[in-house]
């Protein structure tokens, strides 16, 4: 298990959402095996090319990772920052735009908010704010810590959660990280709606963001220009 590498810099992904390979099976990636499903098109994003989902069951699988940080909390000592742009075609009731397991992390739309729920094996964390503005670019940063808890920052304006104890489970289910819908526990049996999104430039670092500010790993309210003007900038080691 391995959460820094020899260089000091915590373990990181940054999902492009650039290029299909395997004939239009995969995004591709260096490192992740990031499949997706039922024909999503690649579509212009904030940074190249975004991937667009259209609700016709189409989602991202980009595998079970029960035994890391990305897909357990409790394998995450030093936390984990999930950063991505994301711009909604249109809004349903349980619409699921991210799910790493229903004892993890889940992203849905529901009555006019959007939920974010994080979980660990004693601890539930939730927040929720009023649905974005639809068919515009938003950057969502969502940062945990197991001593701090959970962070939810959107164009830059935090959210913070609520917490409440739970009880301790052991999980057994064969939890995936989806990208557009959730994972068989998160709707017991229910119904869901598949996302109508598209997603660009999915960053993910086994860090707390405060933390990746201070040492210079990401860089927040910089000028920068990728064919649109954005408040933020970035850094990649």
């Amino acid at each position: 298990m391995c959460f820094y590498s020899l260089s000091g810099i915590p373990d990181h992904f940054l999902i492009e959402m650039d290029q299909f390979v395997d004939n239009g099976r995969r995004i591709a990636h260096a490192s992740l095996n990031v499949s997706v499903y039922n024909n999503p098109a690649l579509v212009p994003g904030v940074r190249h090319n975004a991937l667009l989902l259209d609700r016709s069951q189409q989602y991202v699988d980009i595998g079970k990772h029960g035994d890391k940080c990305l897909g357990n909390l409790d394998l995450c000592p030093f936390g984990i920052s999930i950063f991505f742009w994301i711009k909604i075609e249109e809004y349903a009731d349980r619409m699921y735009i991210m799910s790493t397991g229903s004892d993890e992390i889940q992203i849905y739309c529901y009555q006019g908010n959007i939920y974010v729920n994080v979980n660990n094996k004693q601890t539930s964390w939730s927040v929720g704010l009023r649905q974005v503005t639809l068919e515009e670019w938003h950057f969502v940063e969502l940062t945990w810590h197991p001593k701090h808890g959970m962070e939810l920052f959107v164009d830059g304006e935090v959210h913070k959660s609520r917490s409440r104890h739970v009880r301790e489970v052991s999980f057994t289910s064969p939890n995936h990280f989806y990208i557009g819908r959730p994972n068989p526990y998160d709707v017991a049996g229910g119904n869901f709606n598949y996302g109508a999104f598209a997603v660009d430039e999915l960053e993910i670092w086994y860090d707390w963001r405060p933390n990746l500010i201070a040492w210079g790993r990401i860089l927040r309210g910089t000028y920068v220009s990728w064919g649109t003007k954005l408040y933020l900038g970035y850094k990649y080691p």
